[in-house]
């Protein structure tokens, strides 16, 4: 299972981020916090709305459903 949204990913996973899509505000905004191509995310649980709690480097991000549409992972082979 490879090339799906950061929404569609399974918990507890150590996914790589492939892309980071919208505009060019929120990529740098993405990239701030961490979550740019190559780097490795774990989702660690749901929140109320649709939103993740995520694990990027050694932080802890709440991430909102229209931003995990936007970010492309992968599963690590």
């Amino acid at each position: 299972m490879s090339g799906l949204t950061l929404d569609q990913a399974p918990l507890g996973a150590r996914l790589t981020v492939r892309d980071a899509g919208g505009t060019g505000s929120s990529q740098r905004r993405l990239a701030a916090l961490g979550l740019r191509r190559g780097s490795e995310v774990v989702l660690l649980q749901s929140t109320t709305g649709g939103g993740r709690l995520a694990q990027v480097g050694g932080s802890r991000i709440a991430l909102g459903p229209g931003v995990l549409r936007q970010l492309l992972v992968e599963l690590p082979a």
